[in-house]
């Protein structure tokens, strides 16, 4: 506990990321299963420009818990949104989604980088899975429709657009 509130004394107080984050991995080495840890990694990387800087960071929290679905997704949408890595993005997807498998997010990133790179089928595989998941999400059927148009499925991408919500 000292060291959790030591650890937010030094943002909040000194505007110190790296030092808060020094506090809260010497918490990682004592307790790796600490809930809060990751939470508040999360929240100070937000404060953070660089995603290199940011993706080091969460690829040190990975070191311990190589499982935690928020890091995995985070990683993912630095290196598809911020560095254009989009295979580094999917791969970060890829472990998201099977770590979490009826995870929306995961599904629908994956998907997305798919797209991007014209991986068409990969896509709707993709896609596919996350709809099972949340069927009327809006994001999930804008992008199921424009990917089936892209593939040339008219019929498809019609269907699809019909169903997304106002």
């Amino acid at each position: 506990d000292a060291l959790f509130l030591r650890g937010n004394a030094e943002f909040k107080l000194n505007k110190n990321v790296a030092g808060a984050l020094e506090y809260y991995f010497d918490i990682l080495e004592l307790a790796p299963e600490n809930i809060n840890v990751p939470k508040n990694i999360l929240i100070l990387l937000n404060s953070t420009k660089s995603a290199s800087y940011q993706i080091e960071v969460i690829d040190r929290y990975l070191a311990y818990n190589p499982d935690n679905f928020e890091m995995l997704l985070r990683k993912g949408e630095l290196y598809g949104k911020s560095l254009k890595q989009f295979d580094r993005a999917e791969e970060a997807f890829r472990a998201a989604s099977k770590v979490r498998p009826n995870d929306v997010r995961g599904w629908k990133n994956l998907g997305t980088v798919y797209g991007i790179q014209q991986r068409y089928e990969e896509a709707i595989d993709a896609l596919k899975e996350a709809e099972r998941i949340a069927p009327n999400d809006r994001e999930v059927l804008t992008n199921l429709a424009i990917t089936y148009g892209r593939m040339g499925n008219t019929e498809k991408s019609q269907e699809y657009q019909r169903r997304i919500p106002n």
